[in-house]
Order: structure tokens, then sequence, then C-alpha cells
């Protein structure tokens, strides 16, 4: 009995053992993918936010989607109609292998509603716009379309193609920088993520020495 008992304390031992190397073996290993030098690792930064987002499947890679910003003011009294028209949406985006995420926000105190959502291409956008049309009918006698505010953000190899639609529909394209990444850590179902707009405006003589701060972020 003894002899079982301590039989069995040193597998166990041996099996901690092993987990403990082979934790530490992916967490360098999945460093040097990302073009950090592997280092003596204390216990809890196993168990830290940079090593489940460095083992994370397919984390940080390049941020190739293209996103469609529209800011829409919707008429006094008619926002409760405004958002009842959210599924009209929801329902014709589910059917789009090409979306990456699609939500509505709103402001009620500003009478205003955002549509955040993003796209695998031009072609994914463009395929979007196109099937979404009878849901935008569905609320376009409830906002000022005046007052729509339209912005494509993309990839500089995409712009050429989302230059005529942009023109039709008077959106402004923004070129995203090629150094901006996504973790890819997004789960599917329903878009739980927490995001931020900030929009700086820059003086000609500095625009060189701010874009040349943008890998500072990226760290």
């Amino acid at each position: 009995m003894a002899r079982s008992a301590i039989a069995l304390c040193i597998a166990l031992t041996a099996i901690l053992m092993f987990s403990s190397f082979f934790a530490r073996s992916e967490f360098s290993a999945a460093m040097t993918l990302r073009g950090v030098a592997p280092q003596r690792l204390r216990p809890s930064a196993l168990r830290s936010a940079t090593f489940r987002r460095a083992m994370a499947t397919n984390a940080r890679v390049t941020d190739k989607r293209v996103s469609i910003h529209p800011y829409f003011q919707v008429k006094d009294g008619k926002m409760e109609n405004f958002k009842a028209g959210f599924l009209d949406f929801y329902n014709a985006v589910d059917r789009e292998s090409n979306c990456m995420h699609y939500s509505f926000s709103y402001n009620e105190a500003e009478n205003r509603v955002f549509n955040r959502e993003a796209y695998d291409s031009a072609e994914g956008l463009i395929k979007h716009i196109e099937n979404t049309g009878d849901a935008g009918a569905s609320v376009e006698m409830l906002h000022d379309g005046d007052a729509i505010v339209l912005e494509i953000m993309c990839p500089e190899e995409e712009v050429k193609k989302l230059e005529p639609i942009a023109k039709e529909m008077n959106a402004k394209i923004w070129v995203m920088d090629p150094d901006g990444f996504t973790n890819q850590n997004m789960e599917k179902g329903t878009d739980k993520c927490v995001s931020i707009h900030p929009y700086f405006t820059i003086k000609p003589e500095s625009w060189e020495a701010f874009k040349g701060c943008f890998g500072k972020y990226y760290e």
C-alpha cells in the first residue's frame, strides 16, 4: 500500500513538472513568433494576459478588414421605431459569409445611432451594401438623410475598389496603417466587444512625426 502511494506521488510530481516545462516552452515559442526573445519566466507570467494573447489561435495578425462607420441622426421621437428596425439588418447580415462583426450602438441623448461593422474585403463590403437595401429602406424615413456621416476604413490596396461606391454614398475613405493588427480572439456569437474611436487633428508640419509614434502603440 505504501509503495503504491509513493509511486502515485512520484507520477503526479513528474506530470506537474512536465506540464510546467511544456507551458514555458509553448510560451517561449509563441513569443519568438511575435519577435520577442524568450526569457526565463516566473510562474505568474504564465498566467498573464500577455501569455493568453500570445497563445490565442492566429493571435496578432495584420488587420486587413474593411469597415464602414455610418452615423445616423434620428428624427425626434423616432428612436424606438429606428431601434425596432435593427432586427431587419441583423437577419439580412446573418446570411453574409464575408461579415466579421456587426452591431448597432445608440446615444439617445443626442438621437444618434452608430452601426459598427467590418468585412473581410472590399468585395465583402460591396456585397453587404447590396444585400441590405431593403432593410435600409425600412428606416429611411426615420433619420435625417442629409446628416448621415459615412466613413470607410480599409487597407491601401482596397482603396481603388471602394472609390466608386464611396463617391456614390458620399463616404470618406480612411487608409489603414499597414502595421495595424488584430488579435483574432473574438468569439462567435453576440458582439460584446467594447470599442473606442479617437479622432486626432494633426498639424501639417507634425504629420510624419505623429505617424512615427504608431509603433509605440502597437507594442
